[in-house]
């Protein structure tokens, strides 16, 4: 096995864990959101850590939610519509599970609302797309909404 996935989880979780995140923002004016995006920043380093050990699978993340001891709960979706849960922690980024769920499995409350598509991605199409980034201008990624 080659050293190459370990050292990009790494550096994924390490550059999510030292750069801060300024609100999501849409044509240069702070927006602000109240839906789980809101805690966006806070949960960087969980779902970095979920998507550097789901680095096979190209990923969104539809859905964050705190959860007791200081972990996260990360759902991810992927190109195909497989969708995964990850638990992780809220400041390491250590993954304490991850799991794929079946084409069954219900949607959890709000879950898509927004998405989260990170920088590694393609920039997302479309009127209701609001840009995230760092406190330095660097764009982290793009949160889709289904309506504006």
């Amino acid at each position: 096995m080659s050293c190459l996935p370990k050292t990009l989880s790494a550096l994924l979780l390490a550059a999510a864990l030292l750069l801060p995140v300024l609100p999501a923002r849409a044509q240069s004016q702070a927006v602000v959101s109240e839906d789980w995006s809101q805690y966006l920043g806070n949960f960087r380093p969980a779902i970095a850590g979920c998507r550097a050990r789901a680095l096979e699978w190209d990923t969104v993340v539809t859905k964050g939610t705190p959860m007791n001891q200081g972990m996260v709960g990360v759902r991810l979706r992927t190109a195909d519509g497989r969708r995964f849960d990850c638990v992780a922690d809220s400041v390491s980024g250590a993954v304490q599970r991850i799991q794929p769920l079946g084409s069954d499995a219900a949607d959890l409350p709000d879950e898509g609302k927004p998405v989260f598509v990170p920088n590694d991605r393609p920039q997302p199409r479309g009127a209701c797309v609001r840009q995230v980034a760092q406190t330095d201008g660097q764009i982290i990624g793009w949160l889709t909404y289904t309506a504006c």
